[in-house]
């Protein structure tokens, strides 16, 4: 626990003081950057105005600001990505759902279990899954098969 200008502050990260400053530091950066540490991170600005009072050493009193990770990962924000989707245009003739379907197939490397709902559990897995997706409204539907062949393709079809 530490005291400064009067207020009671709690020191929270012990092992940051130890942590290692940046080379590039003066000796008043480093020394502003320990007294951050100490009270849970304190504005710089706060500090600078105790030291200028006298309470502090007078050498951080107006040295450049260092930069502190954990403070700047503290104001981090998630941000979207550029695009979210690439999705293209609608063509003229695709203007309703059906006029266009695209499909893909996916083999897996790990087969799959197949879902039973009553009665004893198959031992039967999925090794593949043909993809549709309708150029109009974008509708995807997965359909598992037992195998790569085009009568299975044909069947999810």
């Amino acid at each position: 626990m530490h005291s400064l200008d009067g207020a009671v502050c709690y020191n929270t990260a012990l092992s940051q003081e130890k942590e290692h400053v940046a080379s590039n530091l003066t000796n008043a950066q480093r020394q502003l950057l320990k007294w951050h540490y100490r009270p849970s991170h304190l504005n710089f600005h706060k500090i600078q105005e105790i030291a200028r009072s006298g309470k502090l050493p007078k050498a951080i009193a107006n040295c450049p600001h260092p930069i502190c990770k954990s403070c700047q990962y503290g104001k981090a924000h998630r941000r979207p990505s550029e695009s979210p989707t690439l999705a293209l245009p609608i063509d003229s003739d695709d203007l309703h759902p059906g006029d266009k379907v695209s499909v893909d197939q996916i083999e897996f490397t790990t087969p799959g279990l197949v879902d039973v709902h009553k009665g004893k559990p198959s031992s039967a897995k999925y090794h593949a899954a043909s993809i549709y997706v309708d150029h109009a409204s974008q509708y995807t539907y997965i359909k598992c098969h037992y195998s790569t062949g085009a009568t299975k393709a044909i069947e999810g079809k």
